[in-house]
């Protein structure tokens, strides 16, 4: 699965999340694995598309 990490507030979402079109660019992050995987490097959920 590919997630788009904010690096600024460490929330993860889908790609098509409308937060992620608000995000800065320099604080976009693309990460393609499991959702375990994020959640293990301290990222947490968008509570919008809720990945």
């Amino acid at each position: 699965m590919t997630y788009i990490l904010n690096t600024n507030t460490d929330v993860f979402h889908l790609p098509g999340c409308g937060s992620v079109n608000r995000m800065s660019e320099h604080n976009k992050q693309e990460f393609t694995g499991a959702r375990k995987e994020v959640t293990a490097a301290g990222f947490r959920p968008c509570g919008n598309c809720n990945p």
